[in-house]
């Protein structure tokens, strides 16, 4: 009996750090469900650059193969060139270069494979499509860029065997913009996971090498319109008579390269509101860091207009913090404990939030997060199962 091998292709990179978390806590999730479950595969891992792979380095002794793509892929010789395109003409294949590789090392199953239409019948296959932003918010990126997102889903939408989405919102979305794929869609909600060591760490050591006050809430996104930082400040803006105290911590990419003048947007309207005292921008930090400053922050804060299925509501969700998080489709699907909800269009609502929950102290307590961390488990190892269900590992 053939042994199942799941080869993970990562995505993300040091531009989108939420596709690398994705493929992180994926190949987490994978390895907690094969040792909870004494399951027999193997499970392989495929980087795009060098400089990727020491991101997933903690894992090698786990992996069959964890390699570089280019690399692991035979050479660009001028024969092997001629044969790909051959095989591409002659069999529809989209990515002979790939497909050879996934062949050679035993595959059964690969994800996510957005570029490649495999056809070897010995090797199943899924695509990912993290959301469709552009759907909701038309302006969040340059009109070449939206036109090459809806061509790249109709590509993957009419050839993927299986498209997965994080989120029955984005499932809805995806039948009704493309309804040639009803069938074959597959919601899969991903959870997140944190290494021992950064839980051992002092969160308050953090804390105080960004001089940080030590009660603050959190918002942790890129710097974009999408994730609505203006809300916020017109919050402050209401409550900083009230709450003289109040600081927010921003952290997160300061440039959005499809909205590169928003930074100095932003920074503008801090210093016309006069919000400086209030306001301390990180920029991107260390994603450890960022981690040990939701640990001690005294909520997540967390305002966008639109998500796929939002990475830090997990994280915060994982170690059991309050959450002030808006009201949009995803958040509710993600319906994590101790939230509270605000109309991201609203900041009186959400200044009316923040009123009611500022007094209430939530210092960092290890028991607390031990007591969210084993709750969250579940969560977690039915995520692992569902992917394995996914890849043809468990019925």
């Amino acid at each position: 009996m053939t042994v199942p091998h799941i080869v993970l292709k990562a995505t993300g990179s040091s531009n989108w750090m939420g596709g690398r978390e994705y493929t992180r806590n994926l190949v987490r999730a994978v390895l907690l469900a094969r040792l909870e479950a004494s399951l027999d595969f193997q499970l392989s891992l495929v980087v795009d650059g060098n400089d990727e792979l020491k991101h997933y380095e903690m894992f090698r002794e786990h992996l069959k193969h964890l390699v570089e793509s280019e690399a692991a892929q035979a050479p660009w010789t001028l024969m092997n060139r001629l044969r790909w395109r051959v095989r591409r003409a002659s069999s529809g294949i989209q990515n002979p270069r790939m497909e050879e590789y996934l062949q050679s090392i035993g595959a059964t199953f690969a994800y996510p494979m957005i570029g490649a239409t495999l056809r070897s019948s010995s090797i199943r296959s899924a695509a990912w499509i993290p959301d469709f932003q552009y759907k909701h918010y038309p302006n969040g990126a340059p009109a070449h860029e939206i036109s090459a997102r809806k061509e790249h889903a109709r590509y993957v939408t009419s050839t993927a065997p299986i498209v997965v989405l994080s989120s029955q919102h984005a499932e809805q979305d995806c039948v009704e913009l493309f309804p040639n794929c009803m069938g074959r869609t597959y919601v899969l909600r991903f959870r997140v996971s944190v290494d021992d060591n950064v839980l051992h760490a002092d969160p308050w050591q953090t804390v105080n090498k960004y001089n940080l006050p030590k009660r603050y809430l959190l918002v942790s996104n890129l710097l974009a319109p999408t994730k609505n930082h203006n809300v916020v400040l017109q919050t402050l803006a209401v409550l900083s008579s009230s709450i003289p105290e109040l600081c927010v911590v921003f952290t997160g990419d300061l440039v959005d390269y499809r909205n590169p003048g928003y930074y100095n947007q932003f920074l503008s309207k801090v210093h016309e509101l006069g919000l400086a005292s209030h306001v301390r921008v990180l920029g991107l930090i260390p994603k450890e860091d960022q981690f040990q400053l939701l640990r001690a922050s005294q909520a997540l804060l967390q305002p966008s207009f639109f998500e796929g299925w939002h990475t830090g509501v997990e994280e915060a969700q994982l170690i059991g913090k309050r959450m002030l998080i808006s009201s949009i489709p995803v958040h509710l699907e993600q319906d994590p404990p101790n939230s509270s909800y605000f109309d991201p269009n609203d900041p009186q609502q959400l200044a009316d939030v923040i009123h009611q929950q500022w007094p209430i102290h939530q210092e960092f307590c290890r028991t607390h997060e031990q007591t969210s961390l084993q709750a969250y488990k579940k969560k977690q190892a039915i995520y692992g199962r569902d992917f394995l269900k996914l890849a043809g590992v468990l019925p």
